[in-house]
């Protein structure tokens, strides 16, 4: 037989061979065999894997396959039976490579994805089959080296499959930590990702929402063959979101890992407050918002520098290392800024009842409304715990602080919720100020410590920065620690413990501020003034209060000027912010009129001044030594230095024998109606003032 004949029988009974194939091919009822691809799906991955609908299989170059009605297990503690579940998959791929390994996707579309994503209260994650075994690797065998040229290859990584065209519709993804009750939700109207040939760019879209927050994304990635090969491949993205845009671009060294990242980020916003469906309600409203730096690196390590941030005048600039391989992303690096400003939610209108989170902490009782000083809403600690941080910062200026504050340097470390800010250094209303704060989120209750040391607070300075009072000029030494725990300032306040000290040298008092912060008696309180000079003379001042419980007690409190001495006792609730205060002068001149004591009660924002009459009349005979305080207190404050504080010795000091002052004429009956009609509005405002400071520092 000749060769042509040969060849045309073999052509003949090639085609009747493929075509018997095709014939059995598409005889094939392709669901009968849902059960044994049940059965390798859970082979591999330990779930169980269901079809609840048809699956159809066309048979050509470019084969095809359609799924309908996929659903894999959840974990058996898992809030419903599925885990994922698509409403239908499509998925061609080209054959001729495919017989080679080769897996290059055609197209695949994924319709209406439902994935859920759960870690229960244990901290199991449903993603996870099950959990890691404990026992240890077997210890790999003793074996002699095999002989050059005989060692097998190392086993390579699974193909990569190669796509022209992916796309999902109506997906949804699911979060939800039993743990924290941490919740997310990401609605993807549409996913789209093409390449025109396996050598092409690859285009990708897509938008959604992200937690009701819309979106969109579009960007190219290079070829897809590139991408496969494990050479750099070079990306370019851009974004919208809340307001935000984004563009993402540069190269990732080794696209099989998420290794090799040189990337540069860009972000511009108008307003920091449209982040609030991501951040929270209490963002505020400032802007414009910048934001651009180099990132570096890869899965374990993130390395961010050249970080260059904007929010309306506020700048910061530095560096971040962040690693992700520990139980929580680390950051470690140094920041630094010319200015920040602070800005918190607005404050809350005055008056009301006390909330329940403050009355739990044994804040302030059930009353009618009135207007409280400490604020009540929970501090903003939760996200304490979710990062762990390194951090030296340097800010020239922080300003919206209720005093300024300059030249700030600390280190702040933060672990599993526990934070520390030590060394803190900072210039506070023009003084030198260095201590240290610690804030322990670990427990229901957060704890705070702060200590604090100035070796000379400008104190005038600081009370008038504060909108506390301009009546008084002068330098002291100040230290200042204090303990608590609460989730809001009132509650903190409700348990403080601590000390304050002050001891103050010479310094100035304005004559007339402080005629009406104490009611324009200057016959009344201690005589301390002799004819209407704008300021007189302090010789000295001393303060000692110890905090137990929410309570403070004065244990020295003195003031002397150059016409008289005045001394105050009591104490102060901070829970129920009342005052229990007794102010008690003595006059230095006969020639002054009789000196007063004054009952100071009623509430921190409405304070009430009783003059003692009785207390006067019986003065007229002869005037009694100012309060004596135990020699503790002046310990206590002589450790700040100072032993030749004039208010140190006089505080110590004991009254002689007979001393007395010689009456002068007075009428104390006119000065308890000037002081009663004077003095409730000035220290109304010094309320406000202390208000208005602790509700800034209260968010």
């Amino acid at each position: 037989m000749r060769l042509a004949s040969l060849l045309k029988w073999a052509g003949l009974a090639l085609v009747v061979i493929v075509a018997v194939a095709v014939a059995v091919l598409l005889s094939i009822d392709v669901g009968s065999y849902r059960d044994e691809i049940a059965a390798e799906f859970r082979k591999a991955t330990g779930r169980d894997l269901a079809i609840g609908g048809d699956i159809d299989l066309s048979i050509s170059l470019t084969p095809a396959i359609v799924v309908e009605r996929v659903s894999v297990a959840n974990a058996g503690w898992g809030s419903r039976p599925s885990m994922v579940a698509l409403e239908r998959v499509e998925a061609e791929v080209e054959l001729l490579p495919l017989l080679a390994g080769d897996i290059r996707v055609t197209r695949l579309v994924l319709v209406e994805p439902d994935i859920l994503l759960e870690v229960n209260a244990d901290g199991l994650a449903n993603w996870r089959a099950g959990p890691p075994s404990d026992r240890p690797a077997p210890r790999p065998a003793r074996s002699t080296p095999e002989p050059e040229g005989e060692k097998k290859a190392e086993a390579g990584p699974p193909p990569v499959p190669m796509f022209n065209h992916a796309e999902i519709r109506r997906g949804r993804l699911a979060y939800r930590d039993a743990r924290t009750g941490e919740e997310m939700r990401l609605d993807l109207d549409r996913v789209s990702a093409r390449a025109e040939a396996f050598d092409a760019p690859l285009e990708i879209d897509a938008g959604g929402a992200w937690n009701g927050a819309s979106f969109s994304v579009s960007g190219s990635v290079d070829s897809l063959a590139e991408l496969a090969s494990g050479q750099p491949v070079r990306l370019e993205f851009e974004a919208e979101a809340l307001g935000f845009d984004a563009r993402l671009s540069g190269e990732v060294a080794e696209p099989g890992t998420p290794d090799g990242l040189d990337l540069r980020l860009a972000v511009r916003g108008a307003d920091l407050s449209s982040l609030a469906p991501l951040a929270g309600p209490d963002l505020p409203k400032l802007g414009p918002v910048a934001f651009d730096a180099r990132v570096e690196g890869g899965a374990e390590t993130l390395r961010i520098e050249r970080i260059q941030a904007m929010v309306a005048d506020s700048d910061v600039r530095g560096r971040l290392e962040v690693a992700l391989a520990g139980p929580r992303p680390r950051l470690a690096g140094s920041l630094a800024s010319s200015w920040i400003e602070l800005a918190g939610p607005e404050p809350q209108p005055a008056g009301g009842k006390p909330s329940a989170a403050a009355a739990a902490g044994g804040a302030k009782p059930e009353k009618a409304v009135r207007e409280w000083v400490f604020p009540d809403d929970p501090l903003p600690l939760d996200g304490l715990g979710a990062v762990d941080l390194d951090l030296t910062l340097k800010v020239a200026s922080l300003a919206g602080a209720p005093v300024s504050v300059e030249a700030v340097e600390a280190r702040v470390s933060l672990d599993n919720g526990a934070l520390a800010v030590k060394p803190l250094r900072a210039t506070v209303a023009g003084s030198p100020v260095e201590g240290e704060l610690h804030i322990d989120t670990r427990r229901n209750a957060p704890g705070l410590r702060l200590a604090a040391r100035a070796a000379a607070l400008d104190l005038g300075r600081l009370l008038a920065e504060a909108g506390v009072t301009d009546l008084f000029e002068g330098k002291a030494r100040a230290h200042v620690d204090l303990s608590g725990s609460g989730g809001s300032v009132a509650a903190l306040m409700a348990g403080l413990d601590g000390d304050i000290r002050i001891v103050g040298g010479g310094g100035r008092l304005k004559t007339q501020a402080f005629d009406a912060a104490v009611g324009g008696a200057s016959a009344l309180l201690g005589t301390l003034f002799e004819g209407r000079k704008e300021w007189t003379v302090v010789n000295c001042a001393v303060a000692s209060i110890g905090i137990g419980k929410g309570r403070a007690t004065s244990r020295a409190a003195l003031i002397d000027t150059e016409y008289s001495t005045v001394a105050a006792t009591g104490t102060a609730d901070l829970a129920s912010e009342t005052l229990d205060l007794t102010v008690e002068p003595r006059a230095k001149s006969a020639t002054l009129n009789v000196a007063v004591p004054v009952h100071v009660r009623g509430s921190f924002a409405d304070p009430e001044f009783r003059p003692d009459t009785g207390a006067a009349l019986k003065k007229l005979g002869g005037l009694a030594a100012i309060a004596l305080f135990p020699p503790a207190a002046i310990v206590g404050l002589g450790e700040l230095g100072g032993d030749d504080n004039g208010c140190l010795k006089n505080a110590a000091a004991r009254p002689k024998p007979g001393a007395a002052s010689e009456p002068a004429a007075a009428a104390p009956e006119k000065a308890v109606r000037q002081l009663r009609d004077n003095l409730k509005g000035a220290v109304k405002d010094i309320g406000r003032g202390l208000k208005g400071l602790f509700r800034r520092n209260g968010d």
